[in-house]
């Protein structure tokens, strides 16, 4: 394992922090994972409720608009945390870090606010749409208040106060919906979906100030910065490479096809990154904090990242199975004629991020260990493949060929980031295999037979009903038996997770007897193992 970087020798003395809450960190993760899970689900719920409304409310245009904005803003967004966030819940000594990271992230926001205008009058011409420079001039407004974020949100992550976290961030998903749908009523066209920002912001660095009072001076302790911006630098490097891999997409279909056709893929791809954002995102913010705290024991470390890794693994790989094979019967419940192109690009790009489901959990290894650079080059080879590979399927075809080239890419970097963030800790490709591969396969068997079984159903006015109660349900039950056979390992540790999540929960006689009969199964696979 290559040694963690530590802080300069000519950094300045500092008093240790008081120490924190002495309960286990695999249950402060564990429940930081539920709290964040909850906060999710309900986001997601309002999300998809808004974009219901939306997609009823405005047009496919508007949709594609606000697709290319966020190619150009999300650049500024990069400069504006400078790896922040992750540096602070990284290093000790918060009170050192607070204020000099405080004021750096709020010269990085104005900074990102200026460089969001600078790039709304060349993507103008870029795209040659005129509409994008005010939609990105609201989105810069934005910048240095959702900068000043970045510090309370970090103190709260150290803390790990996710109840706190998870109610902040509901509360304001919620106003952003909400105003969205208003400003859709009244006319506002791609305006509706950037206008809500800054003031959901202003909202939330309010409440979030409040609640995590983080030790924040007025001094701009500058001469600390430089401290900081070594890593930062490496971290805007691969923050940057990210930006890519999400948007590579959007800027190579904005190339050569008109905002409509954008639109219907950004509609695709929101509706099939739900699993991801839901499982792999939360995964990542509630173990980061943990992780950081264990690199200077690398088997507890490697211990704990892979018990995360197989339960992420065992539950998301046939949730993105399952949601590829009910990508029709949902559109074409739930939506017009309008959205029906979406549906073959929603299919695959939810396979593709059945394997990108671990895309989180490698990153917060990387960074755990202080490993920044490892994280510029794997964002930014994937990057250049994902940038290369869609401008020329973007060139060559419609959208169905972009959609089919993030997904392979999507499936390869899984394997490959899995593989280069263990490696340093004494794992393989065997482990690779037994923790994505294994729930793949388990997922792959249980899930076709169930896709023949509802696609036979014939053509009649409840068929899509019917098509999608046979696919998760026949799927979901076949694959319980199937994962507990392919990798029983993996099967353990999320037995011994929910039970020791319901054990801290339900007081209730059920809720016991649930606890006990999920420890006894989870001691049988173990005693087969």
């Amino acid at each position: 394992m290559p040694p963690t970087p530590s802080a300069p020798k000519t950094q300045p003395p500092d008093s240790q922090e008081p120490a924190k809450n002495a309960q286990p960190l695999g249950r402060r993760t564990a429940g930081g994972f539920v709290w964040l899970l909850a906060q999710t689900f309900s986001t997601k719920f309002v999300g998809i409720a808004s974009q219901l409304v939306l997609a009823w409310l405005l047009v496919p245009e508007d949709f594609g608009l606000v697709g290319l904005t966020y190619t150009v803003t999300v650049m500024g967004n990069l400069l504006m945390r400078a790896g922040v966030q992750e540096l602070l819940i990284q290093r000790p000594h918060f009170r050192r870090w607070a204020t000099p990271a405080c004021w750096m992230a709020l010269a990085s926001g104005f900074a990102a606010g200026v460089f969001m205008l600078l790039l709304g009058l060349g993507a103008v011409r870029f795209y040659d749409d005129p509409r994008l420079f005010g939609l990105i001039a609201v989105l810069a407004l934005g910048a240095p208040i959702q900068a000043s974020l970045v510090v309370p949100n970090a103190h709260l992550f150290r803390q790990m106060r996710f109840q706190t976290l998870a109610t902040i961030n509901v509360a304001n998903a919620t106003l952003r919906a909400g105003l969205t749908i208003v400003f859709a009523i009244y006319g506002f066209g791609a305006y509706s979906f950037v206008l809500p920002q800054p003031i959901a912001f202003a909202f939330m660095s309010a409440v979030m100030w409040w609640c995590a009072r983080p030790p924040v001076r007025l001094r701009l302790r500058i001469r600390r910065w430089r401290y900081i911006i070594g890593d930062a630098v490496k971290t805007i490097g691969g923050d940057f490479g990210y930006f890519v891999i999400n948007q590579g997409d959007y800027i190579a279909l904005g190339l050569f096809h008109a905002p409509a056709v954008v639109g219907q893929y950004f509609f695709a791809y929101n509706l099939s990154a739900s699993t991801l954002i839901l499982l792999s995102v939360n995964m990542r913010q509630a173990i980061f904090p943990t992780l950081s705290q264990l690199k200077n024991e690398p088997k507890r470390l490697i211990e704990a990242f892979l018990r995360a890794a197989r339960v992420l693994a065992v539950v998301g790989v046939p949730a993105c199975f399952l949601q590829a094979a009910a990508a029709g019967p949902v559109l074409r419940m739930l939506f017009d004629d309008r959205w029906l192109p979406a549906i073959p690009l929603f299919t695959l790009l939810s396979l593709g991020m059945a394997f990108s489901i671990l895309h989180g959990p490698c990153i917060a290894l990387v960074q755990a260990q202080g490993r920044y650079g490892m994280y510029l080059a794997m964002t930014g080879g994937y990057a250049f493949a994902i940038l290369t590979g869609t401008i020329i399927a973007s060139w060559a075809g419609e959208t169905v060929a972009v959609a089919a080239v993030v997904a392979l890419l999507g499936t390869l970097a899984g394997f490959a980031w899995l593989y280069i963030a263990i490696r340093p800790l004494g794992h393989g490709l065997g482990t690779v295999l037994q923790v994505i591969g294994k729930p793949a396969l388990a997922a792959a068997i249980a899930i076709a037979p169930a896709c023949a079984m509802a696609y036979a159903v014939p053509d009649q006015p409840l068929a899509d009903i019917y098509r999608l109660i046979i696919v998760l349900v026949f799927g979901g039950l076949l694959y319980l038996p199937m994962i507990r056979w392919i990798a029983p390992a993996s099967c353990h540790d999320l037995l011994v997770l929910v039970a020791g999540m319901l054990g801290s929960r339900l007081n209730s006689r059920l809720g016991q007897t649930v606890t006990r009969y999920l420890l006894n199964q989870a001691q049988r696979i173990k005693e087969k193992l």
